[in-house]
């Protein structure tokens, strides 16, 4: 027998999908002790749009559709009833009522909660989560009902009709919770802001590297002739490659192990998208996804679950064949390389079961493919030996050093436009959670101005003859991220340096 938690009506179990070559899907369960399924959400889960999308994405996805329905069930909303056409009423304040919910919870002051719901309440962030999924499956869900001949359920029923309603609302938050004139961006962080993220700081890097990835016993099966010490004998080469590509080329921590051996050629590192780059497999290109099966009998790492499953977040792919070079900053390509050759002579051997670029190099799961939770492990034991404390707040993470080679790029001068493509953003305002300056840079750039503006005070404007407009441009002062195009007017279009 299922049990569910107190105030909800289903249950989210994750099954296996055959329409989808037998991938996981999440299945809401309305009736647990009978396995009635939501139909509604099982469909929307087996669209080739949904299909394509991370489990984190589903997870979030599936339980806002779960709780909109528990919130249908307390007005009235039986999926299991298709008899009867609903009062209008029913539909009148479905979207509405769930959202206040969602926001404020259902909790009264003394702890009477007459939906039987028990919801508390949530933040802005997951509010606005909310509205996206939301608004997205009852968009699908109205195109499907128009295209079926299927009876349709209460649920499905009030759920459009009240999908209808908001659309005639002026100020519906399903559709018109900012002025349509703004951009996405503008629209995304009025209800979810963007928080600058921190960079790893860059000053710990040396450290990190010498003594950090310095192992504390050798591993002698990798030193060279006589017994001298190579770099892969004395250091974590698998964390030092992973330092170089994140710091170095701005890759995220899941990016690098999709990397095979054979995208790394002598000129420049190939990042391919998991299923749908293309690889030479001895006899003809194929897609990597059909290649992994026919020769290793293996699912791209996105794909899977347990200790093997790297994320995978769409980037701007910019060649065909379904990839895109990692950009390196100045001299860290130079350096990757060196570590890579000691890498390859002393690390890289004949496997036969994976075609992976990083491989385990502990005695008891030698080649094979290393795993992120080896690589988290690694780094903070590395921090550690440098008496650094892991903190997201501080940016001292494996993530963090994609934010230092963001703020890297914004330090050199080089263009937004850049920016987007050497961090493989689709697009350009993704990057403002990288580059946003830190509070010291703009306090350093506000004392400039004031003090500049002392050295003009014959000014009719003092207090702002020191600020210019390329020196606000350059700090992303602007609320909007399309306002980045004026550079474009205003100042000479920066390369690398």
């Amino acid at each position: 027998m299922h049990h569910r938690r107190r105030g909800t009506y289903h249950l989210i179990r994750w099954l296996p999908e055959p329409s989808l070559a037998g991938r996981r899907i999440p299945v809401l369960l309305v009736e647990p002790d009978h396995g009635t399924i939501l139909y509604e959400a099982w469909w929307y889960f087996t669209c080739r749009e949904t299909a394509t999308k991370s489990d984190s994405w589903k997870i979030v996805a599936a339980r806002t559709i779960g709780r909109f329905y528990d919130s249908c069930r307390v007005e009235g909303l039986a999926d299991k009833i298709l008899g009867n056409e609903l009062p209008p009423t029913y539909a009148e304040n479905l979207i509405q009522k769930y959202l206040t919910r969602l926001q404020f919870g259902t909790l009264e002051a003394d702890g009477h909660d007459p939906t039987g719901l028990n919801w508390n309440p949530t933040s802005e962030k997951d509010v606005y989560n909310a509205i996206y999924h939301l608004r997205r499956f009852l968009l699908k869900l109205d195109d499907h009902m128009g295209n079926t001949s299927c009876a349709a359920t209460r649920f499905a029923r009030g759920a459009v009709n009240a999908l209808a309603i908001e659309r005639r609302r002026a100020k519906s938050p399903l559709f018109n919770s900012q002025p349509k004139t703004q951009s996405v961006w503008t629209a995304a962080t009025a209800a979810h802001p963007i928080i600058r993220a921190r960079g790893f700081p860059l000053q710990l890097l040396p450290r990190l590297i010498s003594t950090g990835c310095r192992r504390n016993h050798p591993i002698m099966e990798f030193r060279g002739p006589n017994g001298a010490p190579t770099t892969a004998s004395d250091f974590n080469i698998n964390l030092l490659m992973a330092v170089l590509l994140m710091a170095g080329g701005g890759l995220r921590t899941s990016e690098i192990f999709h990397i095979y051996v054979d995208d790394v050629s002598p000129t420049e590192v190939r990042l391919y998208h998991p299923s749908e780059g293309q690889v030479y497999d001895g006899h003809r290109v194929v897609r990597r996804d059909i290649y992994l099966q026919r020769v290793f009998g293996l699912k791209p790492r996105h794909l899977i679950r347990g200790q093997q499953k790297a994320g995978w977040k769409n980037i701007e792919i910019t060649e065909s064949g379904n990839w895109s070079p990692v950009y390196f900053l100045p001299g860290w390509q130079q350096w990757f390389y060196e570590v890579f050759r000691a890498y390859r002579q002393y690390v890289m051997k004949d496997r036969t079961h994976h075609p992976y670029l990083f491989v385990s190099t502990d005695a008891a799961s030698a080649c094979d493919p290393w795993t992120i939770g080896a690589l988290r492990k690694a780094f903070e034991k590395a921090l550690n030996k440098i008496g650094v404390e892991q903190r997201h707040s501080d940016g001292t993470t494996p993530h963090g050093m994609r934010h230092a080679y963001g703020q890297a790029l914004v330090n050199a001068g080089v263009h937004p436009i850049l920016i987007k493509t050497c961090m493989h953003h689709c697009d350009l305002d993704s990057q403002l959670v990288y580059t946003r300056p830190d509070p010291g840079k703009v306090n350093k750039q506000l004392q400039e101005a004031y003090a500049a503006s002392f050295a003009e005070a014959s000014s009719s404007r003092p207090y702002a003859s020191g600020i210019t407009t390329e020196s606000i441009l350059d700090y992303n002062f602007t609320a909007d991220p399309l306002g980045m195009f004026r550079q474009l007017e205003l100042e000479p279009q920066h390369g690398f340096r």
